[in-house]
């Protein structure tokens, strides 16, 4: 608007005669378009596209011929039924304007979809014809009807005003009807109807400016109507035009894309088969009801058919009767559950001969699940059948091989047996044989040793007798204990032993020979220190690896016992000397019977039996031996044993004290304390294992302790004293916990007692066993003090065990 105030005046346009070829021209142009608009909405009218279209195509036709009407009125134009007039002119402008916006406007509003019924297209076209004879009717003949809308020298009536800007309101109505449309995605050129009712819009307004009708605010209003024409028809065309061409060629190249795959299927199925008729392999198809559809060339050479026609062959005709027993019991059920099949079958040939093959069988489907054919591919296995059976009978014949070479093997090894268990038994019949001989010299000579009639020599000589019939007693002993070791008839104990104790005694024995030689002796701190291990047999070994690290140690030398932590759960004790050491080369020699390194050449007294002895009880106690020396520095021997926990006994009573008497093998603790809440029985057939649970019990003022070395005992204390609680050991000669357990449960008195099992059966599967048998809880030795503390309150006091608990 500010480029049309500023744009100078063209003087070809001044004048009504200059003006009216080029209003003429756009009119003409504004007619053709809306006509078009007209016949692309009509011509392309189907039962499925939207009535809209039908509507602008006859509000168009309508407005195409009010622009008719309104161009042949326009001032000096020929007469048309009446002279031409600005105000005869306006009245048809008026109105096309008006019917354009309230069309376009109901376009807007009403959905776009298809009429209802085909005759209404119709009927809009016969009422828009109806209205502009109407409007031609009162404009020809009867325009003084009609309102003013333009005073020649004055310009615009205020009629003809306000009706514009009445118009501009409509068609800014419709814009922001299609603006709210926007917002989703429409079936219609939205955009473009938007741009057509803004452009209009525009368009009345300059047609409210104008006070002459050819000045350029005029020009600029049917500049604006003919492109908003232009916006509806290219909205039009699209839908209607454009879009279904692009449709079409959418669809062609859709159509042109699936005949280049369906050649290329076509390409790749010739390929296939010219794969499949290349395999050696038996390829065929058959129907649902085994008719033969194809074979390839491998299958027709595997069954002999060579060229033959497949007539009405079928599936049964290409097996032997046993494979199509397993085709029809297995394979076919397979297929149809499952859509394919795998396994072993064979072909017969036409001269009846089988050949063995490997079989895939598949069903195919349509797009509905049926089936339409089946597939089968099978592989020639005579040569894996042969090997199969080359390899079944090699099989055999290592079976047999095998269970030759394991009957020899168990011979031998019985008779290794035999041989092995009468050396025991002669050795150990030979040892005590010469145990009584030897008891005598020994006596006799302790005798002579006092005699005073004898002379020196003959003293002398008595010693000397004595000193040998001690060694050889101490090599009967050896050998005696090395006969019971490798027979298996060695008796172990095992449970927690202190290692103290243990060191003190060994050191006790052997403190005359370490000082007959200057030997000094070091001795850690082993306070504490508990092992699981057999007491006597830990002292044999102690004893004899610090006899000989004093034996082979240098004149004036030294001796060291230590013990250090070893893993988690063992303890290492070390016996470490200063004797001349021993080559690395022989130090396995050292646990070899009867071998001493050449020691017996020298005055050191042994019978080199000693570690081999050592090595295999400390093996029995389920620990190791080993050494390690350095030619010149000297040795290191050391055990290797389990730890166990033990509380901090200081050997003091609980208040109160106890007063054992024994019967028989029942203990009896009689002296109970004033302030025993609860009995609890024990029932164990171990003294040690009976020892420790009373010593920690007996410190817990509020808990008294009956305990019984039998289960019969135990159960007729149970019975008898009515215990809150019994603590019962698994493993026990006559009858065992279970079975103990079983009568406590068939007992009406005992039944609802908490019965705990304390056992060394410490496997999950031992410890399921008694969870499922009904024990209230199942510990394993060695004991968790503080946990058996805390689980004994629980049992006795569920509800607040903790006010009672005291620290062990």
């Amino acid at each position: 608007m500010v480029v049309s105030w500023l744009m100078p005046s063209n003087p070809a346009l001044k004048g009504i005669a200059g003006y009216v070829p080029l209003h003429t021209l756009m009119e003409t142009i504004a007619i053709v378009v809306a006509m078009l608009v007209f016949g692309v909405c009509w011509g392309s009218y189907e039962h499925d596209r939207p009535g809209n279209l039908n509507l602008l195509a006859s509000i168009f036709l309508g407005v195409a011929l009010l622009d008719f009407l309104h161009t042949l009125s326009y001032r000096g134009m020929p007469d048309f039924v009446t002279p031409g007039s600005a105000e005869k002119s306006i009245y048809f402008w008026l109105v096309a304007r008006t019917l354009s916006a309230l069309g376009l406007l109901a376009v807007a509003v009403i959905p776009w979809r298809p009429l209802r019924f085909a005759a209404l297209r119709w009927l809009g076209l016969v009422a828009i014809m109806i209205l502009v004879a109407l409007v031609a009717w009162l404009g020809l003949l009867h325009p003084d009807w009609l309102p003013r809308t333009f005073i020649d020298g004055q310009g615009l009536t205020q009629f003809k005003v306000v009706s514009e800007y009445v118009l501009i309101a409509l068609f800014l109505m419709t814009a922001l009807i299609f603006l709210v449309r926007m917002r989703t995605a429409q079936s219609y050129d939205v955009v473009g109807l938007f741009a057509a009712v803004c452009i209009m819009a525009m368009s009345e307004f300059f047609f409210t400016l104008y006070a002459d009708v050819t000045d350029i605010f005029n020009v600029l209003g049917h500049v604006y109507k003919v492109i908003a024409y232009g916006f509806i028809y290219k909205s039009i065309f699209i839908d209607n035009i454009r879009r279904p061409f692009q449709a079409l060629q959418q669809a062609n190249a859709t159509l042109i894309n699936a005949n280049n795959q369906r050649l290329e299927a076509e390409l790749e199925r010739d390929r296939m088969i010219s794969v499949v008729e290349a395999s050696p392999d038996f390829v065929g198809m058959a129907d649902l009801n085994g008719k033969l559809l194809y074979l390839n060339q491998g299958a027709r050479a595997i069954s002999g058919l060579g060229q033959r026609p497949l007539d009405d062959l079928r599936i049964v005709d290409m097996h032997p009767q046993w494979a199509m027993d397993v085709i029809v019991a297995t394979g076919f059920p397979a297929v149809m559950r499952e859509g394919i099949w795998q396994g072993e079958s064979a072909v017969l040939r036409l001269d009846g001969s089988e050949i063995p093959m490997s079989q895939i069988m598949q069903a195919h489907r349509n797009a509905q699940g049926e089936v339409l054919f089946f597939s089968t591919v099978m592989r020639d296995i005579s040569e894996r059948k042969q090997t199969e059976q080359k390899l079944q009978q090699l099989n055999e014949e290592l079976e047999d091989r095998v269970e030759r070479r394991t009957a020899d093997l168990k011979t031998t090894r019985d008779e290794a047996q035999r041989a092995n268990q009468a050396k025991s038994e002669f050795l150990s019949s030979m040892s005590h044989e010469l145990r009584t001989p030897m008891n005598a010299i020994l006596g006799f000579g302790q005798l002579l040793e006092y005699d005073d009639a004898l002379s020196a020599v003959q003293k002398d000589n008595i010693q000397e007798i004595l000193k040998a019939g001690h060694h050889l007693l101490n090599l009967i002993n050896e050998v005696l204990d090395l006969a019971k070791v490798e027979s298996g008839r060695i008796d172990l104990s095992l449970e927690p032993v202190e290692v103290n104790p243990v060191v003190e005694e060994c050191l006790s024995l052997a403190a005359t020979l370490a000082e007959k030689r200057a030997i000094r002796i070091i001795c850690n701190d082993f306070t504490g220190i508990v092992v699981r291990a057999d007491r006597t047999r830990l002292k044999q070994v102690l004893l004899n690896l610090l006899s000989n690290a004093i034996k082979y140690n240098r004149e004036g030398g030294s001796v060291t016992l230590a013990a250090e932590p070893w893993g988690a759960d063992r303890l290492r004790l070390r016996i470490v000397d200063t004797g001349e050491g021993i080559p690395a080369e022989r130090l396995e020699e050292l646990f070899q019977p009867f071998n001493r390194l050449d020691a017996e050449n020298s005055e050191i007294e042994g019978t080199g039996i000693g570690l081999t002895i050592t090595r295999r009880i400390i093996e029995l106690m389920g620990g190791s031996v080993d050494v390690e020396s350095v030619v010149g520095v000297g040795s290191t021997f050391w055990i290797e044993l389990p730890l166990e926990s033990l509380p901090d006994l200081d050997g003091s009573e609980a208040a109160g004290g106890t007063d054992p008497i024994a019967i028989g093998t029942l203990t009896i603790h009689t002296t109970v304390p004033a302030e025993v809440q609860h009995l609890v029985l024990y029932i164990e057939d171990n003294p040690a294992n009976l020892k420790l649970v009373a010593q920690i019990l007996g410190r817990r003022k509020h808990i008294s302790l009956l305990s019984a070395h039998t289960p019969e005992l135990g159960i007729e204390l149970a019975r008898t004293r009515r215990p809150e609680l019994i603590l019962l050991d698994i493993n026990m000669p006559g009858m065992d916990g279970y079975q103990v357990l079983e009568v406590f449960k068939a007992d009406p008195l005992l039944k609802d007692t908490p019965v705990i099992a304390i056992t060394a059966n410490a496997m999950p599967r031992d410890i399921g066993r008694g969870m499922l048998a009904g024990f209230t809880d199942y510990l394993t030795k060695p004991l968790n003090v503080s946990r058996f503390n805390k689980l004994v309150d629980a049992v006795l006091n569920p509800t607040n065990h903790s006010a009672s608990r005291e620290a062990p």
